[in-house]
């Protein structure tokens, strides 16, 4: 797969089949829009490829408002790779960029600068300045330009619809039950592990912080989860504890190792979280609190 960081990167490409969005969680939804480009392209022995944006448009349009996101920019490029696209071209997206007529970005960016020969876009998929563009417009432009246009109907699980934004709330809820099938995978955070005053220390055992580099990153809601952690290709099943400093509103992330290795200190590990087992307690001295993290601990046995 290869990535572009701006549209001037982009080579000449073969018969391009383009789609549109931030795909934030590259998930149940977005993946029937992205298996719709990679058969399209097939069959006109053509390039599947994504636009999407760097940063998040939300980001600059509402810089007030605390966005967090699914996907790092890495976590997704690595997701579309798995995916099988051929080209991913990330847009810097600023505020003089955001003022784009949605009949400019089709004439200079899909028709100029890509020469798309299908676009298909989402359910009610807006783009352009205002979001005035839609599939109406670019099915009138396409007959002018020559491309064609397929619109992909919205998609749902139990009668319920499929976004970001309702991925982001299960995951804030701590159903990752929910969360996990909308994503159609395990909802992960990387970091560093850092020694430090942590939450299973005062149960007795040794314990970690995590340092996330990126601050936009989404972190579940506060409780005790189970999750595996990567490191070094190994898998360690832990239990990991989320708590929500109270003067700062911030959370952080303590994990309990099952078969702790002190020499891991700042290794950059992946947690792959599974379920919720319980919502944080009032009291986090609580001893049925401590029974669940043993009973965690017995379940997991030695590390895999």
């Amino acid at each position: 797969m290869k990535v572009y960081t701006n549209l001037n990167e982009i080579a000449p490409l073969k018969n391009p089949v383009v789609t549109i969005g931030s795909f934030d969680g590259v998930h149940v939804a977005h993946r029937l829009i992205l298996n719709r480009i990679i058969k399209l392209a097939k069959e006109i022995e053509g390039e599947s490829v994504i636009l999407t944006f760097d940063p998040h448009p939300r980001e600059i349009l509402n810089p007030d408002f605390k966005l967090e996101l699914l996907n790092t920019k890495e976590e997704k490029i690595q997701l579309l790779k798995k995916i099988g696209i051929d080209n991913v071209v990330f847009i810097p997206f600023t505020l003089e960029f955001s003022k784009i007529t949605s009949q400019d970005f089709i004439h200079l960016i899909l028709h100029d600068k890509l020469n798309a020969k299908k676009i298909v876009i989402g359910y009610n998929h807006f783009f352009g300045h205002n979001r005035e563009g839609g599939f109406d417009v670019l099915y009138k432009l396409g007959k002018e330009l020559d491309f064609t246009v397929e619109e992909i109907l919205e998609q749902d699980i139990q009668n319920e619809s499929i976004s970001s934004s309702k991925i982001r709330k299960a995951m804030e809820a701590g159903d990752l039950m929910k969360a996990h099938a909308y994503l159609h995978y395990d909802y992960s955070i990387s970091g560093q592990l850092m020694e430090g005053e942590s939450i299973f220390s005062e149960f007795g055992y040794r314990s970690w912080l995590l340092k996330i580099n990126n601050s936009r990153k989404l972190i579940p809601g506060e409780g005790l989860y189970y999750a595996k952690v990567l490191c070094d290709n190994r898998l360690w099943e832990s239990a990991i504890m989320i708590r929500k400093n109270a003067s700062t509103d911030k959370k952080s992330i303590h994990i309990l190792l099952v078969g702790d290795d002190s020499t891991m200190v700042h290794q950059k590990v992946e947690i792959q979280f599974k379920h919720m087992v319980r919502k944080c307690p009032e009291d986090k001295d609580c001893q049925d609190l401590k029974r669940i993290i043993e009973a965690i601990i017995i379940k997991a046995g030695n590390p895999i």
